[in-house]
């Protein structure tokens, strides 16, 4: 009982992955076909950003790019889904860019290939700036529990 609550909670309250002005989170929710959800969250504080999965120039900020470690227990189904970028000028680096800002929603579905629960792990690597200023890239992992079907 109490391992079943604990998958449940897992499962209702997402994985807390970095601290500062941007907050990730992430979770895996089963589907009814046996599939798996992952979503990761990115929650930027008032006034900051990070940029897009894919960036027109190469000679600006590192675009948002989201991980997942392949696994024996499940292949990834379809690519990252991600929402809409903003598109605006960028004083940082004086050029539009496509940014993120408030929460964003990633997600990835996968294809369990048994019954047994498993971990799903990688990595977010991101930057983030505001008008003014821009903190270094970091890569944060991530693990999420998906539990037994």
């Amino acid at each position: 009982m109490r391992s079943a609550l604990n998958v449940a909670l897992c499962l209702i309250a997402p994985h807390l992955i970095a601290s500062g002005p941007v907050q990730w989170t992430a979770r895996a929710q089963p589907a009814t076909n046996g599939d798996v959800t992952v979503e990761i969250t990115a929650v930027c504080e008032n006034g900051w950003h990070i940029y897009a999965l894919h960036l027109d120039r190469d000679d600006g900020p590192i675009a948002t790019s989201i991980r997942i470690t392949p696994g024996r227990e499940f292949y990834v189904v379809d690519s990252l889904q991600a929402p809409a970028p903003d598109v605006a000028y960028d004083p940082n680096f004086a050029m539009e860019l496509g940014t993120y800002s408030g929460t964003a929603n990633f997600t990835s579905v996968l294809h369990r290939q048994g019954k047994a629960a498993f971990k799903v792990s990688g990595e977010v690597e991101y930057m983030c700036c505001n008008d003014k200023t821009c903190l270094p890239p970091r890569t944060e992992p991530f693990t999420v529990e998906v539990p037994a079907k």
